[in-house]
């Protein structure tokens, strides 16, 4: 592949916007209600905890990708199954989220155009940043930090000034006690977004400064994690606690209700962009992951035919995986984060990072 170097500022940037990408358009943490900005909290501590073990594996030799660490501690053959199914869960993922993406572009603003058209039009013009290589894109991803964030900024302050916004729907806090919030940070939201950071131990081998991964990496989850709490806060003080919890995007519901002196409104066409790049963003670093991948895997070199060919997996499963979008969603709540995330993303890190503390100690003895 292309070069892939890449720096702090772009580590930080790379991390914000991974982790921050569909989940603000989802809300992950809804189910808890009026409390779902104390159970994103809640997931971004633990969120960090889990990141630290990633880091602890990368750490070991931070010269490795995933699946080098994983050959290394499991020996080849076990670490190239382990690895290759590493690859294809990127690649479902990513499957997943141009899925969320194109649906939420459809419902928006192109409601007369069709699902495949969008996401072939999405997935060729990431197939062109993957072939550009990781270096462009992290530069490129550092250039839309600071413009979503001016966007980000606008429509926060724009949803607060709606007459509708009011705190008082945000009482009483823990009504229901803990066990919602609890139920809502394990496995849902820990696992959507934070522990799908766990991409990242494909790439970080390309990073210039190895030994501020940690506090770069923390510092773009806590960055992530607290949009998405304040988000969460505004829109249920938008909404109320019912509707937030029945909008399938509440972002949407209550971006909607802006209107600023009968001039400043409709502003869903900028949140359109800001969904956009994120989506690309998010979607973009688990190719990236997933061509990595391969290419250690089979021992390839740089070829153009293995990014093609995984972006169409990709498309081909984001369209026809599921037959409508209310089953797709039910997958990815109900299914994806017990049976995916948590060997994935908890498990089998956790295994690994163990497995490779007690070779090191017995490399020493």
């Amino acid at each position: 592949m292309p070069r892939m170097k890449f720096n702090s500022e772009q580590l930080f940037s790379l991390i914000s916007l991974y982790l921050i990408g569909s989940a603000v358009a989802m809300d992950p943490a809804k189910d808890a209600g009026r409390d779902a900005w104390i159970a994103i909290l809640l997931s971004l501590l633990f969120g960090l905890m889990l990141f630290n073990v990633y880091i602890g594996i990368y750490k070991n030799n931070p010269t490795y990708s995933l699946i080098s660490s994983l050959k290394h501690a499991w020996g080849k053959y076990i670490g190239w199954i382990i690895g290759l199914l590493y690859v294809v869960y990127f690649i479902y993922i990513a499957s997943r989220v141009l899925r969320d993406f194109a649906e939420l572009i459809l419902i928006i603003a192109l409601d007369n155009t069709s699902l495949f058209t969008i996401s072939v039009l999405m997935m060729f013009l990431m197939i062109y940043t993957v072939m550009k290589g990781f270096t462009s894109f992290a530069r490129t991803v550092w250039i839309c930090f600071l413009l979503v964030g001016l966007f980000i900024i606008i429509l926060i302050i724009s949803q607060i000034l709606t007459k509708f916004f009011s705190l008082t729907h945000l009482k009483p806090i823990l009504e229901n006690g803990w066990k919602p919030v609890l139920k809502s940070v394990f496995p849902t939201t820990l696992t959507f977004p934070f522990g799908e950071s766990i991409v990242f131990l494909m790439l970080l081998h390309h990073y210039e400064k190895p030994n501020k991964a940690n506090k770069m990496g923390s510092y773009g989850m806590i960055c992530a994690g607290l949009f998405l709490a304040i988000s969460a806060v505004i829109h249920i003080a938008n909404l109320g606690e019912i509707i937030f919890k029945a909008s399938t995007y509440p972002v949407l519901s209550s971006v909607s209700l802006i209107n600023i002196g009968d001039f400043f409104t409709r502003l869903e066409s900028l949140a359109v962009v800001v969904f956009v790049t994120l989506g690309f963003i998010k979607i973009t670093i688990l190719f990236f992951g997933a061509v990595e991948g391969t290419m250690e895997l089979f021992q390839l070199k740089e070829n153009w035919l293995i990014t093609f060919f995984i972006g169409i997996i990709i498309l081909l499963l984001s369209v026809f995986t599921t037959v409508s979008y209310a089953q797709h969603e039910h997958i990815g709540i109900d299914l994806v984060p017990k049976y995916l995330h948590i060997p994935f993303q908890i498990i089998l890190p956790i295994v690994l990072f163990v497995t490779l503390r007690i070779r090191k100690k017995l490399s020493f003895s």
